[in-house]
């Protein structure tokens, strides 16, 4: 009874960790020509990213940043952590992350919905 009692236990804490996942998926991606301060025009990819996550208990999550981007939560409660600095995002608020910074999420309730709209040069 015992053994059978902390298998059952193993296999539901091996669940909750594989189950706690990120995934991502591009929704819209582009080309568009940005105009320049000296009146020509520079061509700029665009991309909207969705990212949803899962709650991992007290872990935060990392999304990688490789662009200018305007983040957005869609749905849920998230704290982020953007180089050092954490503040409690709601949904509809809105925040930027640049190329290289280390933006970290943890979700406060069961799940959240991120978007991104990233913009490269």
């Amino acid at each position: 009874m015992r053994k059978t009692s902390l298998a059952l236990s193993a296999i539901l804490l091996l669940c909750i960790v594989v189950g706690a996942q990120v995934s991502s998926r591009v929704r819209f991606q582009s080309k568009a020509a940005v105009p320049t301060s000296k009146g020509s025009e520079r061509i700029a990819q665009i991309m909207i990213q969705r990212w949803t996550l899962d709650d991992v208990g007290e872990g935060s999550q990392t999304i990688p940043i490789s662009a200018f981007s305007v983040m957005s939560l869609r749905s849920g409660r998230v704290e982020t952590t953007i180089n050092g600095k954490t503040e409690e995002r709601s949904p509809d608020d809105f925040w930027v992350a640049r190329p290289g910074d280390r933006v970290q999420v943890r979700v406060i309730g069961e799940n959240a919905v991120l978007e991104a709209l990233e913009i490269k040069r």
